[in-house]
């Protein structure tokens, strides 16, 4: 996957994304296409040592930097940036405090000088846009490198006076972390980020192998007990703060940053703990996450790393803080995923796909269909009830789920889609081959199928074949001798006299010697 130039940083990092996420609202999906690159969000890893730390009892265990190596990050200047480009940050002073608590901050800053890093330093540089939500959006558009000054003063107008307007409003609370960040190890967080770019590539890899995420996902809802889920997630929470405690160790060993201070700041940047992802649905949220961070959707992509629920002024503070949602993304989602393939053994049959695969296919109607082929009704149900798949889609072929679930003979999964699937699925839609589900069913002699699908709502039992001259599903379960699909067909008031062609279904049957079946049509109990 190619790397995110520039543009695609800055857009990543505004600062109109890091503000208080008062609504419940919980996940949408969009469509677009982004590269997941988290090590070019500017914190580059180029020539660092690691060191282990934090091993958990699902066989995980995670590196991080030693403080003070070579991160791509001057704890003193500006950052270094990739492709030889410099990027420069305008530092904002921080909110108005009483002169009294001025003094009072300035002392305690002067008793622990030899313990506190430095703030960094930036030179003075034009704001970052917010991120636009369409081609509509009134700061979709930044002005480039050749853009004229009077352009770029006009632009940066309207951005101030948007952010302004946004930081007046009483009603809107934000996570203020300023004042913590600047104990902040950017040599940590930049290995992190390198580690999760890594996690993420590889779990790309293997959602997209096979059967490998349908598999999954019909273990984490219906396998794996929720008070195992539980333990997992508060598990992997208590390791996320393991980790922050190494990034602000000068912080904690000041005594300036306690525990407390840690735990509120972790619940800011991975803010789906504990609420969302362990209440109704939480196992839906978490097979959506895993969806978004291994598809190639831009926007969907974009607002799952950068929904933090903190706010700053500060331009690198912004890009640690998007920078540790990232990896307490990408490290929690591999290490739960791990957890299950280690479950299973080697992945002696995981056959690799290439990444640049993953954007041109559509990985959820795949996933449909190899939930439907294992009958995994729980996967079938999260796709649906998600807006990962509309139910009323069809294949290549023009059929419907409903046909794919008579193919491949899954009573339990043809029941669901019949009486729970909404929209409703149009029972009696043909394929390219003018066959209906009931055809397939009726053909193929399996009762259970033909009896499920005569109790779906609109079904017409006399449904025609329009390329095999008018055929019905009785004119098929005839012909083929199936006794009880026939019998089944009759109950339900099928016509013994429309005709395929020149002939009824008593005269297939006469003349492909069905005695059985004759005397069934014949009869006058049906």
């Amino acid at each position: 996957m190619a790397a995110r130039n520039i543009a695609d940083l800055r857009e990543m990092i505004c600062m109109s994304r890091l503000t208080y996420v008062d609504s419940d609202e919980e996940f949408s999906e969009d469509d677009g296409r982004l590269s997941r690159t988290f090590d070019t969000l500017s914190l580059s890893t180029s020539g660092t040592d690691s060191r282990q730390s934090s091993a958990n009892s699902y066989g995980r265990t995670y590196s991080a930097m030693s403080p003070g190596t070579d991160s791509g990050i001057a704890l003193n200047g500006s950052p270094e940036f990739s492709r030889g480009e410099s990027m420069e940050f305008e530092p904002t002073p921080p909110k108005s405090r009483s002169k009294k608590k001025k003094r009072k901050h300035k002392h305690a800053s002067n008793h622990v000088a030899e313990n506190i890093p430095p703030k960094h330093e930036f030179p003075r540089a034009d704001p970052l846009p917010p991120v636009g939500s369409g081609r509509n959006s009134s700061y979709s558009h930044r002005p480039s490198s050749s853009s004229s000054e009077g352009s770029t003063n006009e632009f940066k107008g309207h951005f101030t006076e948007a952010i302004t307007n946004r930081l007046k409003q009483p009603e809107q609370k934000r996570g203020d972390f300023e004042e913590m960040l600047c104990y902040c190890d950017a040599t940590v967080v930049a290995s992190w980020l390198a580690q999760a770019n890594e996690a993420v590539t590889n779990l790309t890899k293997w959602c997209h192998s096979q059967d490998n995420y349908v598999n999954f996902a019909h273990f984490w809802l219906s396998d794996f007990p929720p008070i195992q889920r539980i333990d997992i997630f508060k598990l992997e929470h208590g390791i996320l703060l393991d980790h922050l405690g190494l990034a602000f160790a000068v912080g904690k060993e000041s005594g300036k940053i306690r525990h407390s201070d840690l735990s509120k700041f972790l619940e800011a940047i991975y803010r789906e703990y504990p609420t969302k992802l362990l209440r109704s649905r939480g196992e839906h949220l978490f097979l959506h996450y895993l969806d978004v961070l291994t598809s190639e959707r831009e926007d969907s992509y974009k607002k799952l790393l950068s929904d933090v629920k903190c706010s700053t002024k500060n331009k690198q503070y912004a890009q640690l803080i998007l920078a540790m949602r990232c990896f307490a993304l990408a490290s929690v989602w591999t290490a739960i995923v791990n957890f299950y393939r280690t479950l299973l053994g080697p992945d002696s049959t995981s056959i690799p796909v290439p990444l640049s695969t993953v954007a041109k296919s559509n990985p959820n109607r795949t996933r449909m269909n190899q939930a439907i082929r294992h009958g995994y009704v729980d996967v079938i149900h999260y796709l649906i009830r998600m807006g990962k798949v509309d139910p009323r889609d069809v294949d290549d072929h023009s059929r419907t789920l409903i046909f794919t679930a008579v193919m491949h003979n899954q009573p339990r999964v043809l029941q669901f889609l019949v009486q729970k699937a909404k929209p409703k699925i149009d029972v009696n839609k043909i394929s390219d081959t003018g066959n209906s589900a009931l055809h397939a069913a009726a053909n193929n002699g399996n009762v259970v199928l033909v009896t499920t699908l005569l109790k779906a709502p609109g079904i017409h039992v006399d449904v025609v074949n329009p390329q095999t001259e008018n055929a019905t599903p009785l004119h098929l379960a005839v012909m083929h001798g199936h006794i009880n699909v026939v019998e089944v067909l009759l109950c339900a008031k099928a016509d013994r006299l429309a005709k395929m062609g020149d002939l009824t279904a008593i005269d297939i049957a006469r003349d492909f010697g069905q005695e059985e079946v004759l005397q069934l049509l014949e009869s006058d109990e049906y």
